[in-house]
């Protein structure tokens, strides 16, 4: 702009270097006020797809991967890979696996698996976010259909918490 610096000696810094206010991702953002990093992917012709706040922006940018998978759709990410290692910040819990959700009033974790053109199957609920995963991939090997959540494995260690009646674990 033609004005001179102050500090003649000191190196100029840019506004980016100084107020990271971009990711080097995909789908994450800086929010200003808070200093977190939160996910919205936006597709065309859809609403914007919230994923949840976070203080590092890796983690982010591996939630918008999960997204990606879920909608079945190319990596924004690709460099990136597995879960993320800390939970979202955002109100709702959301689970690091395919077919399990968080319900806030019971505080439990439901298993449910949605197969296109198919009725959901719901497989209980469940004190651990882990147990439910492995309730989806039970229901995975019931039906003869690739597990949803590979990278796990063993017996659940705790029964449905399902009203009315347990399922044979």
């Amino acid at each position: 702009m033609g004005i001179p610096s102050k500090n003649p000696e000191l190196p100029e810094i840019s506004n980016q270097q100084t107020n990271q206010q971009t990711s080097q991702y995909k789908g994450v953002f800086l929010h200003k006020k808070s200093g977190k990093w939160y996910v919205l992917m936006c597709l065309k012709g859809e609403k914007p797809k919230y994923g949840g706040i976070f203080n590092d922006q890796l983690d982010a940018a591996k939630r918008v991967n999960q997204i990606c998978e879920k909608l079945e759709i190319p990596l924004r990410n690709p460099g990136i890979a597995g879960m993320p290692n800390e939970q979202s910040q955002r109100g709702a819990k959301i689970s690091q696996y395919k077919g399990v959700s968080f319900h806030k009033e019971s505080g439990n974790w439901s298993s449910i698996l949605c197969l296109k053109g198919q009725k959901p199957k719901y497989g209980g609920s469940f004190m651990t976010e882990l147990n439910a995963a492995k309730r989806v991939n039970q229901l995975c090997e019931e039906l003869g259909i690739p597990l949803q959540n590979p990278g796990i494995a063993g017996i659940l260690n705790e029964q449905s918490q399902k009203k009315g009646k347990d399922i044979s674990i």
